[in-house]
């Protein structure tokens, strides 16, 4: 469900029968597996600590006298995968990205309709924006640090929005059901895979602006 490569070793969430935590070196194939109590969800690596979060949409971190199922972002050494702590985060929160430049951690909790910005200096909660929509994804533009959020359900959208003050930069149309965006920083590209119309819509980063659709060469409405 997540991998993420980073400082020489190889980090792989596996649920296929029992959910782990695995810690590869790139070079030699050798490495750990730690048992996860939950599902085990995207994984970033800052300042020598692994991010990943576990919970939704499975098991979900559900609390018993809570409204519904909350992911649980979990807090561990870069090295030996040792647990130093859990931050709960909100409803339904699957997806996150780290600005490694401010050292703020960005979550989107699509049951709430907001964005959850942690401080990863102390892991406090800086404040939640609210962007009245059910977004999914998030990614942050390696420039300025403003967040692209993928509204699926919501309108079949992307907002480029600034983190600082919650305002609207643009709004970018992917196609219908977009299910995953992806940046690449070297490319100055945003890459968005749009379920329904079998194709990836590609946008420049700079301007916004599409540049390009590929179709994917398959049935349209189908995964």
């Amino acid at each position: 469900k997540g991998i993420h490569v980073a400082g020489g070793k190889i980090y792989v969430n596996a649920n296929t029968s029992k959910h782990s935590l695995n810690i590869i070196d790139e070079n030699s194939g050798a490495g750990t597996s730690i048992p996860l109590a939950e599902n085990g969800l995207q994984i970033e690596t800052y300042g020598g600590r692994l991010y990943q979060m576990t919970g939704y949409p499975y098991y979900a971190g559900y609390l018993p006298n809570a409204d519904g199922s909350y992911g649980i972002l979990e807090v561990r050494d870069v090295n030996t995968g040792n647990k130093i702590m859990d931050i709960q985060t909100d409803l339904e929160a699957l997806y996150f990205d780290i600005d490694q430049s401010s050292g703020r951690l960005f979550y989107t909790a699509t049951g709430r309709g907001i964005v959850g910005v942690i401080n990863l200096a102390d892991h406090s909660t800086i404040k939640k924006i609210d962007v009245a929509t059910t977004v999914e994804d998030v990614v942050v533009h390696p420039v300025d640090g403003s967040l692209y959020l993928r509204n699926r359900l919501g309108g079949s959208t992307i907002y480029h929005v600034n983190p600082d003050t919650g305002a609207l930069i643009n709004t970018l149309t992917p196609g219908n059901w977009p299910t995953k965006i992806i940046l690449d920083a070297s490319r100055n590209r945003l890459y968005a895979l749009s379920h329904y119309e079998a194709k990836i819509a590609v946008f420049d980063i700079k301007t916004d602006a599409k540049v390009l659709d590929i179709p994917l060469g398959t049935q349209r409405a189908r995964t």
